[in-house]
């Protein structure tokens, strides 16, 4: 749902200001681009990185965590401020374009430093290039063991026993990466759902197309602050949910 709303976004971002929100790789590369040619760098786009940062850096303050954590962290709040920031955006889209851009970077840098780690795979929900790059690992590590499989099936056959141990082993980081593999094209497929809506949003409401993420994070904070206080007032599961995960003995 975070990356369908990080979609939706950054589409009504490059839609209304020609600029997306959460690409960091392009900001740097135009500050770069800038400062060799000795062109004046428009204000906003060292800004909007900077704001970016910064919204990374209080979610990281609001959250210890780099991992999934259901009832442990301030999910909640962070939710409600991305939502908050959502709205001022809204406001300021068509009195201010250059405030408008920072405070979105901002709620976009506070949202994507939240949850960087599930499931063995690094998750970013603002931005898709790292998500790519690991969907493309993946498939390439799977068609290496094929072909690796298939090039030593003699000699394995040949040593039952470590035949036996490798296997074992191939089928336990299968798993693990098939895993991985659901959570991140889901993330992708999300993310583009999401930009398709925010772009038909922006062609038939105009900037009032923000008011949806904004709205939705709204209700994503408050709902998760609630059922996190909730929790309290049963203690036991309280502390089932803050608990480590136990560690498989396999």
């Amino acid at each position: 749902m975070l990356a369908f709303l990080a979609g939706c976004v950054n589409a009504i971002g490059v839609a209304m200001f020609a600029v997306s929100i959460g690409n960091v790789t392009g900001l740097v590369t135009n500050i770069a681009i800038h400062l060799i040619d000795d062109d004046p760098i428009a204000a906003v786009v060292p800004l909007q990185y900077f704001s970016f940062l910064l919204g990374s850096v209080v979610s990281g303050v609001l959250i210890s965590s780099r991992k999934v954590g259901w009832g442990t962290e301030l999910y909640g709040i962070v939710l409600m401020l991305v939502s908050a920031l959502i709205f001022v955006g809204w406001r300021t889209a068509t009195t201010s374009e250059n405030v408008a851009i920072c405070v979105l970077a901002l709620s976009m840098g506070l949202q994507n430093g939240m949850l960087t780690k599930h499931a063995h795979a690094v998750v970013r929900t603002t931005h898709m290039t790292g998500t790519t790059t690991d969907i493309g690992v993946i498939i390439g590590h799977q068609l290496g063991r094929r072909l690796h499989d298939l090039a030593m099936r003699e000699h394995l056959f040949s040593r039952e026993g470590s035949q036996h141990v490798q296997r074992e082993n191939t089928l336990r980081r299968r798993r693990s990466e098939w895993g991985q593999m659901r959570l991140l094209s889901l993330l992708l497929v999300s993310f583009f759902c999401g930009s398709l809506t925010g772009f038909s949003l922006y062609r038939a409401w105009g900037a009032d197309a923000l008011l949806l993420p904004a709205i939705a994070e709204a209700v994503m904070g408050s709902s998760y602050f609630l059922y996190f206080h909730a929790l309290k007032l049963c203690p036991r599961r309280h502390r089932q949910l803050r608990a480590p995960p136990a560690r498989s003995t396999v």
